[in-house]
């Protein structure tokens, strides 16, 4: 949220203006300690933008998917990531691709749904009836 507003960006809970006030920055960079739903990263993944986000966040697929980076929370760390953002514009937008299509595949409400129902299936099986 503090580059957003640096940059003068507003994150908007208007979920039709999101994508534009995040497009203008044409990545997403969210350092949080533990967030276990993680909006803000996926809300952008899904406008097909890379995200620089911490590994705090909870989204291990922003690297296996190469959806943008996970950098340690330092100001050097950022930098670094912000640099070879930058640097790089087509493998940039690859990654704004390759986020779109994480969040299609990975983070729908069908997928959700199904793997809910196959966590509680398996504590059942299990005998395991308390949520950890």
């Amino acid at each position: 949220k503090k580059l957003l507003d640096t940059f003068g960006a507003q994150v908007s809970s208007d979920h039709e203006r999101y994508p534009a006030d995040v497009k203008c920055l044409g990545f997403l960079y969210l350092y949080v300690g533990r967030y276990p739903r993680n909006n803000a990263s996926r809300n952008t993944m899904a406008s097909g933008l890379p995200v620089i986000v911490t590994p705090g966040c909870n989204l291990p697929e922003v690297a296996s998917w190469d959806a943008g980076l996970v950098v340690e929370p330092s100001v050097e760390a950022v930098v670094a990531g912000l640099w070879e953002m930058f640097g790089e514009p087509s493998r940039m937008r690859k990654r704004g691709e390759n986020g779109r299509a994480l969040v299609r595949h990975r983070f729908t409400w069908p997928r959700i749904a199904r793997d809910t129902l196959a966590v509680y299936g398996e504590m059942i099986r299990d005998g395991n009836r308390t949520v950890a």
